[in-house]
């Protein structure tokens, strides 16, 4: 598979992928998988970004990582994939385990809600319901006008008035309603 293809949404979620699978195999802790997604998640979003223009403005540590907390929190979910864990920890099955249900089924249905809940979690950060721009969108569309763009088009409608007042021929056209 060519991951070069894929876009930024897809790679963070093939990240909680990867995570949720070594959770919930309990390869890794949980502590260990959340420092693992967000050491790589904060090296893919803020050195490895296809977005040069952020790599060479935003210079300090301190801004990179309000910058990457932002955009778990805001734009990947990562609260919900955070339930998610949480559902898959052996801390919460074992004292959910403690309660006065079979220990074999309340740990089957946690599973099964700590998948739920990753679901849940893909669809939301897939879904998309808005994207943050990236700055060279921010620099090249919406700060910097385009070249041919002048300051004349307020006057655009006074510019089309003079068109037809200089145009020789708008009289003279058959089917005219005028009455000169």
């Amino acid at each position: 598979m060519n991951y070069s293809r894929l876009t930024e949404n897809q790679k963070i979620i093939l990240f909680y992928l990867l995570t949720f699978g070594l959770a919930i195999l309990k390869v890794v802790s949980i502590m260990n998988s959340i420092l693992y997604l967000t050491i790589v998640s904060f090296f893919y979003l803020e050195f490895l970004s296809e977005d040069i223009i952020k790599i060479k403005f935003v210079k300090k540590l301190r801004y990179k990582i309000v910058d990457f907390l932002f955009l778990m929190i805001v734009q990947y979910k990562f609260f919900l994939f955070f339930l998610t864990l949480v559902f898959t920890s052996a801390r919460v099955q074992s004292f959910a385990g403690g309660l006065e249900f079979d220990m074999f089924n309340l740990n089957s249905v946690m599973d099964l809600c700590s998948i739920l809940m990753f679901f849940i979690t893909v669809f939301e950060i897939s879904k998309e319901k808005f994207k943050i721009k990236t700055f060279t969108y921010l620099l090249t569309e919406i700060f910097i006008p385009p070249i041919n763009d002048s300051e004349l088009d307020i006057y655009e409608d006074y510019l089309n008035i003079l068109v037809r007042m200089e145009d020789k021929t708008y009289y003279l056209r058959r089917n005219s309603y005028n009455i000169f």
